[in-house]
């Protein structure tokens, strides 16, 4: 990145200089007392175009690493197979930013998946009336401010001791589900992923995930 930034200063140098020449050649009709030319204005224009070319680089590359750094990423999968004849609900974790909802309500034949929002509580509640996977992603410019994930909660000392709550319900208590989800959040400077692979029960429980991954620059 620091590369980056000294030719974005190169260029808008580089321009600022040729346009400051053009602009001279322009209304002197040369450089200095002995800098003459045949065709000042061919020599003005040409040397206001080449800064005003460096400088419209400077710009859109600037413009470029602002969207970079300012663009948060959502992935969002979670797949489901059911051991047993009757459909399921599943309450998961899901990002805690609003932003993040609308993109995770997606309809797949008759299973669907939605988020919920309580006073209490936040959700992505899954209907599966058979095995379905949902994939989502999504991107966010400027960055959303909250990058928590609800319902997964640190269970020892260390950061690496995640337990995901998660609520499934069922005609058939015998019912279970073989669930997979993985959640990432990454931009610029912050990636994270948490991961889970679990056989769900009726009812409520907390289940152990894979180390989350965490990154900060």
């Amino acid at each position: 990145m620091q590369t980056f930034g000294y030719l974005i200063f190169f260029l808008f140098g580089f321009g600022a200089l040729f346009i400051f020449l053009g602009w001279v050649i322009l209304t002197k009709r040369r450089l200095g007392s002995y800098v003459r030319f045949r065709k000042p204005m061919a020599a003005a224009m040409t040397a206001l175009v080449v800064g005003s070319v460096a400088v419209s680089a400077g710009v859109g590359i600037t413009v470029f690493f602002w969207t970079e750094e300012s663009t948060t990423s959502m992935y969002y999968r979670v797949a489901v197979q059911i051991n047993g004849t009757s459909p399921v609900m599943l309450r998961l974790p899901v990002p805690g930013d609003p932003r993040f909802w609308n993109p995770l309500s997606v309809t797949i034949g008759t299973s669907s998946l939605r988020v919920n929002h309580t006073l209490t509580d936040t959700y992505a509640l899954l209907h599966a009336t058979g095995n379905v996977t949902f994939e989502v992603l999504s991107s966010f410019t400027p960055s959303p401010s909250n990058l928590s994930v609800s319902r997964i909660a640190q269970t020892g000392e260390s950061y690496r001791d995640r337990n995901a709550s998660i609520d499934m319900s069922s005609a058939d208590p015998g019912t279970t589900v073989a669930l997979t989800l993985e959640i990432r959040l990454d931009n610029y400077c912050y990636d994270l992923r948490y991961q889970l692979m679990a056989i769900i029960h009726v009812g409520s429980a907390q289940y152990p995930m894979e180390p989350p991954s965490i990154v900060v620059c």
